[in-house]
């Protein structure tokens, strides 16, 4: 792999990382200081889903008093129900194990 045009490139490059197989996730740092959007824990999520399928609440209502976006919870429920068709499937590295 060569090193392409941008920092970040040059990065993947000098650690010996493919970004195409495992994915990459970038953040500005001064979203999250102005934004003030806080990054949740995998741990807190699932404790909101478990709490949000306890509630009873509507989801817009749900995520207007735990600020959390409509959009992460409808992920993470869509994550859930697909978790639940198919337990026996794992993704690992390079493949699927059953």
């Amino acid at each position: 792999m060569l090193p392409g045009i941008s920092t970040e490139d040059c990065l993947y490059a000098d650690l010996g990382v493919d970004p195409g197989l495992i994915g990459s996730q970038n953040f500005e740092a001064t979203d999250f200081i102005v934004s003030g959007r806080k990054r949740r824990s995998r741990e807190e999520i699932q404790r909101l889903m478990m709490e949000f399928e306890s509630s009873g609440l509507r989801q817009n209502e749900f995520c207007r008093r735990h600020g959390l976006a409509l959009s992460t919870l409808q992920r993470q429920l869509k994550k859930r129900r697909l978790d639940r068709m198919c337990p026996e499937i794992y993704l690992v590295r390079g493949g699927v194990a059953h």
